[in-house]
């Protein structure tokens, strides 16, 4: 079966990983930065404000606007890349793969209760468990994507050529 599920090895098209890196900083930069704000900074006493930053507002905003696009993008690659390889039989770097896929199961689900739990108590246990998830899964995704990465400059070098992708010939010969 030939199809962008089956590309050798579970490649993704550069477009995809590009909307996917580029939503994952998003999520990152946003995240922290309303985690800080609120968390770590006091408001203003003159400002008669609960806010610990004027931006906290907007780096919560953005950062649940971005979350359904990264959803999206996270399918794509899902589909390409994880299906991909698991059914190519690709073994590298599977152990910090499949971390994060399970890694995405509380992160997600705890970012959606944030917004729907009604009891403070649970919101911020919710809480607790999103930011905590997301840092690990924020960890072991750049682990898992400079391995990756390494491995493939490596495996280029010591064949004695430029890393290439796989041609889709090679993709429908193999699938």
């Amino acid at each position: 079966m030939s199809g962008v599920g089956s590309r050798i090895g579970g490649r993704t098209p550069r477009a995809q990983r590009w909307f996917l890196n580029w939503t994952s900083m998003g999520l990152l930069v946003t995240g922290v930065a309303y985690w800080i704000m609120k968390d770590f900074m006091e408001p203003d006493p003159e400002s008669f404000s609960i806010l610990g930053h004027p931006w906290q507002p907007h780096a919560q905003h953005l950062h649940v606007l971005i979350a359904p696009l990264w959803l999206v993008g996270l399918g794509l690659f899902l589909r390409d890349h994880v299906l991909g390889r698991l059914r190519a039989g690709y073994r590298r770097h599977r152990g910090s793969g499949l971390t994060l896929a399970c890694l995405v199961i509380p992160m997600v689900a705890s970012g959606y209760l944030i917004q729907v739990s009604v009891d403070e108590t649970w919101r911020d246990r919710n809480a607790l468990l999103h930011v905590v998830s997301s840092l690990v899964f924020a960890v072991v995704h750049l682990w898992h994507w400079v391995r990756g990465w390494r491995s493939s400059r490596r495996l280029a070098t010591a064949a004695g050529r430029p890393v290439e992708r796989p041609t889709e010939e090679a993709s429908t010969a193999l699938g």
